[in-house]
């Protein structure tokens, strides 16, 4: 087993007809990159790298890894791997929003630290296919300081569904720290 382990994620954020971000953590600094594909074009992108805080969890900190994916072509399915070197650490797909579109389909949800049913969510958003998640607030039931709860309470319950389907995140009262 490699000792380059993903922590938290891959998630996508920002996402547009032309461009999405791909972000993660993972406890160790490495050199990795995004690569993408669709209708046989593959490319790649270097990620970047931020050192996060310390933490009484993890008092060395994390590493939180973005890749801007953009020049994408709109209303298309780009699969994706996050890698380093020849080795590849976490795959999935996501679709491009449409360029103009007359509607969106969304999923939005709020309070998720009472989210208790992640597998029975995980199965709706399967079913429903929205453009992305909205989620309004309180991920956290604390001040927003604690890690851990965003982690327990969203990233660890669904991360296959963040892994290809975005978020757009509106931060609530208990999310109010850094």
């Amino acid at each position: 087993m490699s000792s380059k382990q993903i922590v938290l994620g891959p998630y996508l954020l920002s996402p547009s007809a032309t461009g999405i971000t791909v972000a993660w953590e993972m406890r160790q600094a490495e050199s990795l990159s995004v690569s993408f594909e669709a209708g046989g074009e593959r490319r790649q992108v270097r990620a970047v790298r931020e050192k996060e805080p310390a933490r009484k969890e993890q008092p060395e900190g994390e590493y939180l890894y973005t890749a801007i994916l953009d020049h994408l072509a709109p209303d298309t399915t780009y699969s994706y791997a996050i890698q380093c070197g020849g080795e590849t650490l976490a795959a999935s797909a996501f679709r491009t929003q449409k360029e103009h579109p007359e509607h969106l389909h969304l999923v939005t949800l709020s309070d998720s630290h009472l989210f208790y049913n992640g597998e029975r969510f995980g199965k709706m958003v399967e079913h429903v296919q929205p453009d992305f998640l909205l989620h309004s607030g309180d991920i956290s039931f604390g001040t927003g300081f604690q890690h851990d709860q965003y982690t327990d309470n969203w990233f660890h319950k669904i991360p296959e569904v963040l892994a290809s389907i975005p978020a757009w995140y509106i931060p609530g009262n208990h999310d109010d720290g850094p």
